[in-house]
């Protein structure tokens, strides 16, 4: 399942580090980048490579929410749900990206172009509320100022 160049950048990361599953999380990266989350299939590969079962890949994937564990759209939209953010009009920015794009939190859109989710802090308190679009920080986001994002990449 693996592409070889991603089985080798694995191997790669082992080098890095003492012991071949302390790659874990890089490596869990790296899958997410190939092919956009991972698969019980991943979870078992993985494994393999780093001489771990696969109890314990999924384990750690299920600790952290930035691994996905289904398919997600091609643009995700991640808004702060700390405080600072909800005070300041979070919630309202989330309502608003729920009804433009027809999805629920952790759901993607039927054609797979955006995905959408509420996230714990994205450590911008002074650029509240806050969106990322992929790897992209949006600050002081308003309602319309986030339909304008999805617009722009549609």
């Amino acid at each position: 399942m693996f592409p070889e160049a991603l089985k080798q950048d694995i191997r790669n990361l082992q080098g890095e580090f003492p012991e071949k599953r302390s790659a874990l999380i890089p490596a869990l990266w790296r899958v997410q980048e190939e092919f956009g989350y991972i698969s019980t299939e991943a979870c078992e590969e993985l494994a393999a490579l780093l001489d771990c079962t696969a109890a314990h890949v999924k384990e750690v994937l299920s600790f952290y929410t930035m691994f996905y564990k289904k398919p997600m759209g091609k643009h995700q939209i991640r808004v702060c749900k700390t405080l600072s953010c909800w005070l300041l009009g979070a919630e309202k920015v989330t309502e608003h990206l729920k009804q433009k794009l027809g999805v629920e939190l952790g759901e993607a859109t039927p054609e797979g172009k955006f995905s959408l989710e509420v996230v714990e802090c994205l450590g911008a308190c002074d650029q509240a509320p806050v969106v990322h679009v992929d790897k992209t920080q949006y600050g002081k986001v308003t309602p319309e100022a986030a339909e304008k994002l999805i617009q722009e990449l549609k």
